[in-house]
């Protein structure tokens, strides 16, 4: 790798990384449920049925305030997706692994994991996007 690639390749890293926190502090500071600045599912506007991702903005608003049992409410797979996606992104980022055939059955695996649990979740009463958030100091905390 070239001097020039390296440096470049490291400027993609950094954008990336202070796209990700701005867009975190956003998310933090602002409740999608409050605040028009977060679009709703247009998937869902259109047919009445969730997404995989229906609640995904809501979960992970949840999930940077600390609430997992509210965020899990919202949306089962974007709690349990977003420690794999860290991984996979920080493991590309640092380190000499890229995708390989291997890599690119796994990301077969979860897109077949995602349409499934989009599936099933319009099955499921259970997995519809709702709140299971607690009340803190009189304050309810990332419910609907």
């Amino acid at each position: 790798m070239t001097l020039l690639k390296f440096v470049s390749r490291k400027i993609e890293y950094v954008f990336f990384a202070g796209v990700t926190v701005v867009a975190g502090i956003i998310l933090y500071r602002f409740n999608p449920e409050n605040t028009a600045l977060f679009p709703s599912c247009i998937f869902h506007d259109m047919t009445g049925l969730y997404c995989p991702g229906c609640g995904g903005t809501r979960a992970l608003n949840c999930l940077l305030h600390g609430d997992i049992v509210a965020a899990f409410g919202y949306n089962q797979l974007m709690v349990v997706l977003v420690p794999v996606v860290m991984y996979v992104v920080l493991s590309y980022m640092f380190s000499s692994w890229r995708f390989s055939r291997v890599s690119l059955s796994v990301m077969w695996f979860m897109l077949a994991v995602v349409v499934l649990y989009g599936i099933l979740r319009n099955l499921t009463p259970v997995l519809y996007p709702h709140p299971w958030g607690v009340v803190t100091e009189g304050v309810v905390v990332c419910t609907r």
